[in-house]
């Protein structure tokens, strides 16, 4: 079995288990566990396989967002943290949802921010009318995006001058930028700095998640927050419809918006979106996750009320 590569940064509580976006590394997560997470939950987070630390995926299975699923299950089972809370972020949120579908109890609350995943009983009907639509795939756009991106530089400084001006790296916190270089960069053989999650590898994510992963909802009865953003354009603009759609049919889930945050929301405002989930889970923790019809209010806007079905 794959061994994904993990990193324990402490804290007082319950663990909380954070798994991240497709190019990106556990550390990212490391500023909102510094601000607010650590003062509330153990932190705990994955390097999926070919991103930070983790080597690229050698199972004996084919790289598939099937093998993904049982790779974060198993660290979950070796890490002993079963019952753990879960903070992911679109790949890492997705596959949150697709362990807990395929292995119920695993987890006792996800607050899941822009997974790429459909319910079983909502992805024929979605991709049907995308198709309707002439809306294009968003995988298939985004691993062609992937495979022209620059994965080598003469230095580590250099890969952050390059980086830190373009979208969405300019519009991220200065400390979780400074964490993906730092932790998302390494010296490559025959000298220079490459990335860690090499252009390829980011590309075969996104060749394995489309279309996305479906994770049967009928199975999960844990709280679920299922967090959008509402700056999204272009490619990522599938994801918070995919979230107004599917959440009324998990057994206890509500929609959670943040109007101002794109798809890269935990990157611009780590704080704003570690406190939103702090909040979730405390409510989780204290019994009050129950009530019929609440609503959830955007950190940002409070007037803006997010629909639940809870």
């Amino acid at each position: 079995m794959f061994n994904i590569v993990h990193h324990d940064f402490g804290g007082t509580g319950p663990v909380l288990l954070l798994l991240h976006a497709n190019s990106l590394h556990g550390n990212v997560f490391k500023p909102m566990v510094e601000e607010v997470l650590s003062k509330h939950f153990h932190c705990i987070a994955l390097d999926l396989p070919g991103h930070g630390a983790s080597p690229a995926w050698a199972g004996p299975e084919p790289f598939s967002a099937t093998a993904m699923t049982e790779a974060v299950y198993a660290a979950v089972l070796r890490l002993g943290i079963r019952g753990c809370f879960v903070l992911g972020q679109s790949l890492g949120a997705a596959l949150g949802l697709l362990v807990e579908g395929s292995h119920p109890g695993t987890f006792s609350a996800l607050y899941v921010y822009e997974p790429p995943a459909f319910t079983t009983a909502s992805k024929a009907r979605i991709l049907a009318w995308e198709r309707e639509q002439g809306l294009p795939s968003p995988g298939v756009q985004l691993e062609a995006m992937a495979l022209k991106r620059r994965g080598r530089f003469e230095s580590r400084e250099a890969a952050a001058a390059s980086l830190a001006s373009k979208l969405p790296f300019s519009a991220w916190a200065p400390a979780v930028f400074g964490q993906y270089i730092a932790h998302g960069t390494r010296a490559a053989p025959g000298g220079g700095w490459e990335l860690c999650c090499a252009p390829l590898q980011e590309a075969a994510v996104y060749r394995a998640m489309e279309p996305p992963a479906a994770f049967d909802s009928a199975r999960m009865t844990c709280p679920v927050v299922w967090a959008v953003g509402g700056a999204a354009k272009g490619v990522h603009s599938r994801l918070p419809r995919l979230g107004r759609e599917q959440v009324g049919e998990l057994a206890s889930g509500a929609l959670q918006e943040f109007p101002r945050l794109s798809h890269f929301g935990l990157q611009e405002a780590p704080g704003e979106v570690a406190a939103a989930a702090t909040a979730f889970f405390q409510r989780v923790l204290a019994g009050g996750w129950a009530a019929a019809g609440e609503a959830l209010a955007s950190s940002r806007e409070p007037g803006q009320v997010a629909r639940a079905r809870l």
